[in-house]
């Protein structure tokens, strides 16, 4: 994960939410997170914090090399623009509560690299209110799954 000196107190945060999951801190990078966080962009509706958290904890236990690779764009005063480009390797077997039908994917020894994403993130002092990725094709979790050979169908909009 990059950091950069002299960055302000929102990309801060960002930067500590996003190495305390990556170390799978998932009680420290609660506490990044607002009462109000929502996380949209990749999942069919926006999740809040506890979701957000579930989901990596399930993610990152499959994928324990997981990088989000964050680079900092720009930045205002309540708001971070970014970029991730996230990197792992799938080793261990996966479920995702949020998707119960997909039952368990095994360990398929993929390295897993999406492309990169854009993102947003809204901060209210040293919380995080709001995660917003741009969605792209074959990126987010169905870009993961394809990589680890799962065919998924989404849903139509």
């Amino acid at each position: 994960m990059e950091t950069r000196t002299g960055q302000s107190k929102g990309s801060d945060v960002v930067l500590q939410l996003l190495h305390a999951l990556e170390e799978k801190d998932y009680d420290r990078a609660a506490r990044f997170l607002s009462n109000d966080f929502t996380f949209s962009g990749p999942t069919p509706k926006p999740v809040d914090g506890k979701e957000f958290i579930e989901v990596h904890r399930h993610l990152l236990q499959a994928i324990p090399d997981w990088r989000f690779n964050f680079n900092v764009v720009k930045e205002g005063e309540d708001e971070v623009t970014g970029r991730v480009h996230i990197t792992g390797t799938h080793t261990r077997d996966l479920t995702l509560p949020v998707m119960p039908n997909l039952g368990t994917i095994n360990a398929t020894g993929k390295k897993i690299s999406l492309p990169e994403e854009k993102v947003h993130i809204k901060t209210k002092g040293n919380k995080i209110t709001r995660f917003n990725v741009d969605a792209i094709p074959k990126g987010g979790v169905m870009g993961i799954l394809s990589q680890m050979g799962v065919t998924v169908h989404e849903p139509a909009h």
